[in-house]
């Protein structure tokens, strides 16, 4: 992850994609975040460097175009994509816009899920901006690729 003056952070995923390992660009650890095993509804907790709860992330609805994320510090917020755009809103409990997130490249490029994401000042910590980030980016490339393979079966299924 990067903003105008370098590296803000660097993401470390798991083979499995179930766990990452968020550091600051010196290399100091931000956050930690796991998956839980069972896919519906999708869960996140994530900690922070000390290992204390930072925020739990819940996808919602059957395309998983949502998501509540429940911040330990307190606050609840509603993270809302589209099942046909990749862009995305982070709102807290008043209905305030506090994360927007845009892609930065084509959906037929290399890096689909590659976002420039612009935060309101002040409402959110950098582990808790990285790990709402990157806990939607791995959601929608999932969904992506679950259609993907649906439609190709779907394709089989007809010839």
């Amino acid at each position: 992850m990067t903003d105008s003056n370098g590296v803000v952070a660097r993401i470390a995923v798991s083979r499995t994609g179930t766990r990452f390992v968020v550091t600051d660009a010196r290399g100091a650890p931000l956050c930690v975040a796991r998956r839980s095993w069972w896919r519906l509804p999708t869960r996140w907790h994530a900690t922070g460097p000390d290992g204390t709860p930072l925020l739990m992330a819940r996808t919602r609805g059957i395309t998983r175009t949502s998501a509540e994320v429940h911040l330990q510090r307190g606050g609840r917020l509603l993270v809302r994509g589209s099942a046909w755009r990749r862009d995305f809103r982070v709102t807290d409990e008043h209905g305030d816009v506090v994360l927007t997130a845009a892609p930065r490249s084509s959906a037929l490029s290399l890096r689909p899920y590659d976002y420039a994401v612009q935060q309101v000042p002040g409402k959110l910590h950098v582990a808790e901006v990285v790990a709402i980030v990157h806990i939607w980016r791995t959601t929608m490339k999932e969904e992506s690729a679950t259609a993907s393979v649906g439609a190709l079966a779907g394709a089989a299924a007809t010839l």
